[in-house]
């Protein structure tokens, strides 16, 4: 069964692949016929095409698959991958991370991997300071004591702050005359104005980003 919505000709016609519909009712269609960036028509070719003019773009996947569009404004695809190939820092059930002891172990463990021996950074990802033994975050005293020759980053689960070691603050410029850059934070040891390591919203988004980039060299400038 082919439904269309009664137009004038439409822009574009797909067919010639397997066009999935994510309809349970029709999952799949012969074609599709797009109008002014909408679905005006799916299914058998013959009917869809009632639909062309002269002007109508003939689309033919040929063999390819089609999928609806999906529009999303929050999936953080690329963290996603990045994420993958970092230290596993979430707590149980997903991890192992619930103490300090296990984040640096974990991150001592990922050195020792693939990536981990190429990447100028060492990253983890996915730690709670909520779940973690102590209820603080790791700052760069813990971290230190993972390695005070190369720099390490923890991202926080929700992605919006972080933690680095004496290392990593050098190599971000940080240090006590930084001022605390618009909408985030550069937390200090109590009493005075000496980074701990812990980064909050723009102070550690306006760098997170670029470790990403420059991460998968080991001798990449930080």
């Amino acid at each position: 069964m082919t439904e269309i919505v009664p137009i004038t000709a439409v822009d574009t016609i797909y067919f010639g692949g397997e066009i999935v519909t994510v309809d349970d009712a029709r999952p799949s269609a012969e074609a599709v016929a797009v109008k002014s960036g909408r679905i005006a028509a799916v299914g058998d070719l013959a009917d869809v095409l009632v639909q062309a003019g002269d002007d109508t773009r003939l689309v033919n996947l040929r063999g390819r698959t089609l999928l609806p569009g999906f529009v999303d404004a929050h999936s953080h695809l690329s963290l996603i991958g990045f994420q993958a190939g970092t230290a596993n820092l979430l707590p149980a059930p997903d991890g192992v991370v619930n103490d300090l002891a296990a984040l640096q172990a974990a991150l001592e463990a990922w050195t020792d991997t693939e990536t981990g021996r190429t990447w100028n950074w060492i990253i983890g990802f996915g730690y709670d300071d909520a779940q973690l033994a102590g209820l603080a975050h790791p700052t760069r005293k813990d971290l230190d004591a993972v390695s005070v020759e190369r720099p390490v980053l923890v991202i926080h689960q929700s992605s919006h702050l972080g933690a680095v070691n004496s290392k990593g603050l050098e190599l971000l410029g940080y240090d006590e005359s930084s001022e605390d850059p618009e909408g985030g934070v550069i937390r200090r040891w109590p009493g005075t104005r000496v980074p701990n390591g812990v980064l909050e919203e723009t102070a550690f988004l306006r760098h997170g980003g670029n470790q990403q980039k420059t991460s998968t060299k080991r001798n990449a400038a930080g």
